[in-house]
C-alpha cells in the first residue's frame, strides 16, 4: 500500500477521525497501462476518495467519473459515453482479522494497514475501477440501424402476440 512515486495516494497523516474527502484528477495516459489507454478515455478522469475513520478501523470508498469515445459495436461510429465506477475497501491498523460473518465487509476488500505507513497508494485500485467501468457493448443512437437493437426490446415488452392474447382469454 505504500510506494515512492504513486500517481494517486493519500497521506495517512491527512486522514483524521470521522469523514475526509480527497479529490484527484488524472488522465488515462498517466497510468502507463496500454489497456487503460486503449479503453477510450478522452478527458480528465475525476477520482474521489472518501475515508471514514473510527479508531483503528478505516473505510475507504473510491468513485471514478470519466468520459470517453468508444466505437459502436454495429456501425463502428465513435460514441461518447460516460463511465463511472465505485470501489470500497476496509483497512485495519490494530492487527486483528476481520469478522467473516459481517455482511458489509464480506462483499468488499479488506486490508491490513501498517501503522508506520506514510501513505495509502490507490493507483492500482483506481486503474482497476476504471477498467471495470468501461461498458462491454455500446450502440449509437444516431444511426437508425443501431437504434433498431436498442429500441426493439421495449416494443416486445409492450406488444403481445396474437397467440398469447388467445391463450390469456
Amino acid at each position: 500500500m505504500q510506494t515512492g512515486n504513486a500517481l494517486i495516494e493519500i497521506r495517512t497523516a491527512a486522514i483524521t477521525e470521522g469523514a475526509c474527502v480527497f479529490d484527484f484528477t488524472c488522465r488515462a495516459e498517466d497510468f502507463n497501462d496500454p489497456k487503460l489507454a486503449e479503453s477510450g478515455f478522452t478527458d480528465e478522469i475525476r477520482v474521489r476518495a472518501v475515508t471514514q475513520k473510527n479508531g483503528s478501523e478505516l473505510m475507504l470508498t473510491l468513485t471514478t467519473d470519466a468520459t470517453g469515445e468508444i466505437p459502436c459495436d454495429i456501425c463502428l461510429a465513435p460514441v461518447k459515453v460516460s463511465m463511472s465506477g465505485s470501489w470500497r475497501m476496509y483497512c485495519n491498523t490494530d492487527g486483528c482479522s476481520r469478522d467473516e460473518e459481517d455482511e458489509e465487509t464480506r462483499r468488499d476488500e479488506y486490508r491490513q494497514l501498517d501503522r508506520a505507513a506514510v501513505s495509502i497508494d490507490l493507483t492500482e485500485d483506481v486503474r482497476e475501477t476504471l477498467l471495470l467501468s468501461v461498458p462491454m457493448k455500446v450502440t449509437c443512437t444516431a444511426n437508425p440501424d443501431c437504434r433498431l437493437y436498442t429500441g426493439g426490446e421495449k416494443e416486445e415488452k409492450n406488444s403481445t402476440s396474437p397467440g398469447t392474447k388467445a391463450w390469456l382469454n
